[in-house]
């Protein structure tokens, strides 16, 4: 019998023991609450929820109707998407150290077209539609190589011959981007043709320039968006034109020899 009651009262004391985490927010009781929740959970988990209480507490958010655990998942949403947005700040702030260091000229052209893998047959296929796309230019070649990212695997096309005299010898146009989100286009030995643009990363994935008003009639659009291939010391890859079938490369470097 004795030992029956024993049973009873554990039982009794366990079932009125305080879930911390299901209790509503109350300000009023807000400090104990929290240190009794700080035996319950990871001191991670602690810290990201008193910090997001504190945080809303000072915007005059009203936190009545929320208990602590759905307190606890919004602070970790909230965690998550600050430490996203600060590691986009830190690849953005990274990769314009690469953009601005120096100038950039073109290197090559290329036409891309992605395939689902380099088998013999998906190239060939390719192949036959990047040549229907030069027919009647007299002087163009196409040197074929296949280009593997994170975007995929592609069959590039990069256009020598004839071609490469577009963008190098007098025709050779330099570029450099500066810090403050402007760039500037020139050639060496022709200060008319300048121009100045602004740029900006939308996100790390893509660079996008808008061109002055009094420019635009010499391009087909004002602003332009270039899917980033790769940006580093010395390598600016950047294509046109990614959803269509057809895509434009354009390869940058810092120094070219003619």
């Amino acid at each position: 019998m004795k030992k029956l009651v024993l049973v009873l009262v554990g039982v009794i004391l366990t079932s009125c023991t305080t879930n911390y985490l299901e209790k509503k927010y109350d300000s009023s009781s807000n400090s104990d609450n929290l240190k009794e929740i700080s035996n319950l959970i990871p001191e991670a988990d602690f810290k990201i929820l008193k910090e997001y209480i504190a945080d809303s507490e000072s915007k005059y958010i009203n936190l009545g109707e929320n208990t602590y655990q759905n307190l606890l998942l919004k602070a970790q949403d909230t965690y998550r998407e600050k430490e996203l947005l600060r590691k986009e700040a830190e690849e953005k702030e990274k990769l314009t150290t690469f953009l601005c260091t120096e100038e950039w000229t073109q290197a090559d052209y290329a036409l891309l077209i992605k395939i689902p893998s380099d088998s013999e047959e998906n190239v060939k296929n390719a192949k036959e539609l990047l040549n229907m796309g030069i027919i009647g230019y007299k002087g163009v070649e196409f040197i074929y190589s296949v280009e593997k990212n994170k975007y995929g695997t592609f069959l590039k096309a990069k256009l020598s011959g004839g071609f490469e005299k577009t963008y190098s010898g007098n025709n050779r146009s330099f570029k450099k981007y500066y810090a403050d989100g402007t760039f500037i286009n020139y050639f060496k030995n022709d200060s008319l043709n300048a121009y100045k643009g602004s740029w900006e990363f939308p996100d790390t994935n893509y660079i996008s320039e808008s061109r002055s008003e009094s420019i635009i009639g010499r391009f087909r659009k004002k602003n332009r968006y270039h899917k980033i291939a790769l940006l580093d010391e010395k390598t600016f890859l950047f294509y046109e034109d990614f959803d269509k079938n057809i895509i434009t490369s354009i390869k940058m470097v810092h120094q070219r020899n003619e």
